[in-house]
């Protein structure tokens, strides 16, 4: 049976909303909310340079799993979004994304393109998750974006595999 992305169910959204409705007075604090905006920035990079590779698909295949690490990351963006307040919306910086838009039309240079971004955006989460302290909400949250990224960024990696041998 065909799962659209819409009927896609994700795990760590899933942990992400259980995390972001827990009534933790922490949810509320600066650190948090840095994470919140470190978070949606890395994010917003990586959905970009994710729809870059999907409108350089050469497959309807490669389309349809880009569709659904895409739509991934619009979710995880909207529950985030929704959890920042006015200290984190302070902190974030939504400028254009570094990613570049030339040579989408190469499906494999828009695929790496998408795993540099990846593997950035993982190396600087984990600097910022490292220094929280361990099982607190802000370490949780950086922990739940990088696993999400790493997920993304092992299927890229799978795909250009796949079509280069």
């Amino acid at each position: 049976m065909f799962v659209t992305p819409m009927e896609e169910t994700y795990p760590i959204i899933d942990e992400l909303t259980r995390l972001l409705q827990a009534p933790d007075p922490a949810l509320e604090s600066i650190g948090f909310q840095s994470m919140l905006a470190a978070s949606i920035e890395a994010l917003n990079r990586v959905l970009r340079a994710e729809e870059y590779v999907a409108a350089a698909a050469i497959s309807l295949a490669q389309q349809e799993k880009l569709q659904t690490l895409i739509h991934e990351i619009q979710q995880a963006l909207a529950l985030l979004m929704g959890a920042l307040r006015e200290p984190g919306k302070r902190l974030l910086d939504l400028t254009p994304s570094t990613v570049s838009s030339e040579h989408t039309s190469s499906w494999w240079y828009a695929l790496s393109e998408a795993i540099d971004q990846l593997e950035k955006d993982i190396k600087w989460l984990q600097s910022l998750t490292q220094s929280q302290e361990k099982d607190s909400s802000t370490w949780q949250l950086g922990m739940l974006i990088e696993t999400m990224l790493q997920e993304h960024l092992t299927r890229l990696m799978e795909e250009a595999e796949r079509w280069n041998p």
